[in-house]
């Protein structure tokens, strides 16, 4: 919720209106009352911001006590100077009209067009310091801020239909007579008059200004009262918007339309800020004092908490020290692994090789052993094939590759038969017959033979 309010001070009236925020504000709470006579400007802003509740606010002060006028500078003096300087200057310019001491007060102006001779024109707003430092004293008692004095003065009430619509707004404050004229949200000109609006030098001032409005001008009249009719008879004045300075709702439409004015660059009239107030010594000496203690508490705060950060720091080396030797360990640990489980992959290669040779020979000798069963039992058969009627088997010596068959023939045509059947049978296959050797026996006269046989594929057959 805003807390912006306007107080309004004139030599007839208090008033004091708290506004809404917003690009479109409206006033939320008004209060008019009768102003007091011979009072101090802080006594009135005083009086006029107790009318409401709520005094802790952001406040625009809006007071006739402001001179306002305008002010003209030749180009010369104008060219080079900005800024301070150039306000300075329209200050000392205004000090004849005004009688305000150009050092002893604060001041706002806005720039207007420039006059037929070419000389530039401002729109200024001047009030003495006595008065700013009582309006402000008072508004930071009472928990406010001071936003900023002006002069009520407000170019339009009603807002034109279009950037480009002409109009004028005449107002009377007090003893202040106001001329402004513009287009759209534009200031074409501005002029001020301290005479009343009853006299004839101000007539025909009236009558000057308007000849140079255009003819569909819309006027504004702000003041006490209705126009004059010899200001109302004026042709700008027909079907003229009337804002009354004695009507309540009237300044809370004044005061609306002034904080719109403000939101606008070039749309508002001149206004008085207040510059920040420098540091008393004392003051200075003890923020310099709690700002020192500050900052040796902040420097003892850094130092524990480096010291801290160092300490984590160096804990956290030694930490990654430790895991460092514990990685060199675990890489001499792989490399011994490394090599113990080459030394096993060659034992088991070893041992594979070991056991396909085992392999080998268990099927070798499976073989061997089938091959001699085989051959014994062919050897065996075969004799009983072999056997004839003249000689007879009577001994059969073997080794591991040989066979001897021993035995008695009546002669030596047997010995021969028996040898040859031996050779034609199935024994040929696995045995190889050597040729029989004979002797006589002298006891029996009969012929004694043997027969050699040898394993085939044997060493001693080759």
């Amino acid at each position: 919720m805003s807390k912006r309010t306007i107080l309004l001070i004139t030599e007839a009236t208090l008033g004091r209106f708290d506004l809404s925020g917003g690009a479109s504000p409206s006033v939320t709470e008004s209060w008019v009352r009768p102003s007091f006579a011979s009072q101090s400007a802080g006594t009135l802003a005083d009086a006029a911001l107790r009318l409401g509740k709520s005094r802790g606010r952001q406040v625009y002060v809006l007071t006739t006590r402001c001179w306002i006028g305008s002010v003209s500078i030749g180009p010369e003096l104008v060219s080079g100077s900005t800024g301070d300087d150039l306000d300075q200057m329209i200050a000392l310019e205004a000090e004849t009209y005004s009688g305000i001491s150009a050092f002893e007060s604060a001041s706002a102006n806005v720039p207007l067009p420039n006059d037929a001779l070419g000389d530039h024109r401002f729109w200024l707003t001047q009030i003495a310091d006595s008065d700013v430092r009582s309006i402000d004293d008072a508004i930071r008692q009472a928990g406010g801020k001071m936003l900023g004095i002006a002069h009520p003065a407000v170019p339009r009430v009603i807002p034109s239909a279009s950037p480009t619509e002409p109009w004028c707004s005449l107002q009377n404050w007090d003893e202040s007579t106001l001329l402004i004229r513009g287009n759209g949200d534009a200031i074409a000109d501005f002029h001020s008059m301290s005479s009343g609006l009853q006299s004839q030098r101000t007539v025909q001032e009236f009558e000057t200004f308007f000849q140079a409005a255009a003819p569909d001008s819309s006027l504004q009249w702000i003041g006490p009262g209705e126009l004059t009719p010899s200001i109302a008879d004026l042709p700008p004045a027909q079907g003229h918007q009337t804002i009354s300075t004695t009507s309540e709702s009237d300044l809370s439409r004044w005061a609306a339309a002034w904080m719109a004015s403000q939101a606008k660059p070039g749309a508002g009239g001149p206004l008085i800020t207040i510059p920040k107030k420098p540091m008393s010594r004392e003051a200075g000496i003890g923020i310099a004092a709690v700002l020192g203690l500050l900052m040796m508490g902040l420097c003892f705060a850094h130092y524990r908490y480096m010291k801290q950060q160092y300490a984590d720091i160096d804990g956290n080396v030694q930490q990654m020290r430790g895991q460092q030797d514990r990685l060199k360990n675990d890489k001499d640990r792989f490399t011994e692994l490394q090599k113990e489980k080459d030394a096993a992959e060659e034992q088991v290669q070893t041992l594979v090789a070991q056991i396909r040779k085992t392999r080998l020979d268990v099927a070798t000798a499976k073989q061997v052993v089938k091959r001699g069963k085989r051959r014994w039992l062919s050897l065996v058969d075969s004799l009983v094939d072999v056997s004839d009627d003249d000689g007879w088997v009577r001994e059969i010596e073997s080794t591991d590759e040989t066979v001897s068959i021993r035995g008695l023939a009546t002669n030596d045509a047997a010995v021969h038969r028996l040898a040859a059947r031996l050779e034609s049978t199935s024994a040929a296959e696995l045995w190889q017959i050597l040729p029989a050797s004979t002797s006589n026996d002298p006891d029996t006269g009969l012929i004694e033979f043997q027969i050699e046989l040898v394993a085939l594929g044997s060493q001693t057959s080759m």
